[in-house]
């Protein structure tokens, strides 16, 4: 009821321009809803009502911008919304990625300099493979730096054509086995997830697309971090990665 009504409010501008008290309500409406999709731990759906809540508040500020196109992608937003919240009442699993495309176009309406359908993921990364079973090993620091060398020699081959097959065996070969490195939590996993992901690449299962040449620019940093004894790795650079190895063709 709340996201109907924030969208009756935005056509009544809409309908009335000098009628900003019904942005305002709008604005109101999805806060309410964006709370309670939040206190109900539904993080993918949160996601999206609080991008839209974002454009009311941007109308609220400068009415001029609630314009019909952007009033038309919020009422298919906020209308999806109701759609998949129906179906997990109904039973269906809770798969917020696949609110992606309107969670996409209310980005794109908020300028935001991030748009990504991984950020409607949320795999449980307290998991951990079987590490018992793969032998730890130290590798030296000076084998590393070359590592990371043929890696960013493949990366920019890569980089300057995305089916240069060679690029994408040197990135693999370079990064093959760092999983065994003695690390600890999610840097350990992490190398393993980006061995199945560069062999994935390899063998051309992962599709090829700007934010995954992005996450293998930020792997490279990644890389260069833990040669230099910062073995951390970000939550986002994670699921990111994951994300692409989820994507992979074949199995």
């Amino acid at each position: 009821n709340s996201l109907t009504e924030a969208v009756n409010g935005l056509k009544a501008f809409l309908a009335s321009k000098q009628d900003v008290d019904s942005l305002r309500n709008a604005r109101s409406q999805v806060h309410q809803a964006n709370g309670a999709l939040q206190l109900l731990d539904l993080r993918g759906v949160a996601l999206v009502t609080d991008a839209v809540e974002q454009v009311t508040r941007r109308f609220e500020a400068e009415p001029k911008d609630c314009l019909p196109v952007a009033v038309r992608s919020v009422e298919t937003a906020l209308t999806a919304v109701v759609a998949y919240l129906e179906a997990l009442l109904s039973g269906r699993p809770n798969q917020p990625i696949r609110l992606f495309p309107y969670y996409r176009d209310v980005l794109l309406l908020n300028r935001a300099s991030r748009v990504h359908p991984a950020d409607l993921i949320f795999p449980d990364l307290s998991r951990r493979p079987a590490f018992h079973q793969i032998e730890a090993r130290q590798i030296p620091t000076d084998q590393l730096r070359d590592r990371r060398a043929r890696f960013e020699l493949g990366l920019l081959g890569f980089l300057r054509d995305a089916n240069d097959a060679e690029a994408r065996k040197r990135m693999r070969a370079a990064l093959a086995d760092l999983e065994h490195l003695p690390q600890r939590g999610l840097a350990r996993s992490f190398w393993w997830i980006i061995r199945g992901l560069l062999e994935g690449l390899e063998s051309g299962a992962v599709p090829v697309d700007v934010d995954l040449k992005r996450v293998l620019a930020r792997l490279n940093l990644q890389l260069r971090r833990m040669i230099e004894g910062g073995g951390a790795v970000a939550e986002r650079l994670m699921i990111d990665s994951l994300y692409y190895v989820g994507r992979a063709q074949g199995g």
